[in-house]
């Protein structure tokens, strides 16, 4: 893929070629047909007019887009080898992590967020037992 065409693309899919603070006709026209197809969750697949409903890795997408196809009108590519196949996928989605952010990072970081809030939950808990057995002495 050429990275000068995708860009050249991006930049064309503005009302204005190239003017980000104008309406992305691309987009617009992606909205639509996500209202056609009764899409509810997005991002969303649709392949031959059907909603894809899988995994969204890109080795599954790419199966069932091959999948898609007669057996005598599929595309070369999908004749890959599934282990070379799965590498090369799994080499391009590293390529597409934003930097500082890994899986083990985002990880650690829910890890984190979970155990504060059962952290808080539980010290509101301990302040409200402790409350109501003061209340029920001062009633007795």
């Amino acid at each position: 893929m050429n990275v000068d065409e995708v860009d050249d693309c991006l930049k064309n899919s503005f009302k204005t070629a190239g003017d980000i603070n104008t309406d992305n006709i691309l987009l617009y026209q992606d909205k639509l047909l996500a209202e056609v197809y009764g899409v509810s969750i997005h991002p969303a697949i649709t392949i031959n007019g059907q909603i894809y409903r899988g995994d969204l890795s890109g080795y599954d997408v790419f199966r069932a887009v091959c999948a898609s196809f007669l057996a005598k009108d599929r595309p070369s590519s999908c004749s890959i080898k599934e282990e070379l196949l799965k590498k090369l996928l799994i080499n391009a989605e590293k390529k597409f992590v934003p930097p500082g952010i890994s899986r083990n990072n985002a990880r650690f970081w829910l890890i984190l967020v979970l155990v504060l809030v059962l952290l808080i939950n539980s010290t509101a808990l301990i302040f409200y037992l402790r409350h109501k057995k003061r209340k029920m002495k001062l009633e007795i």
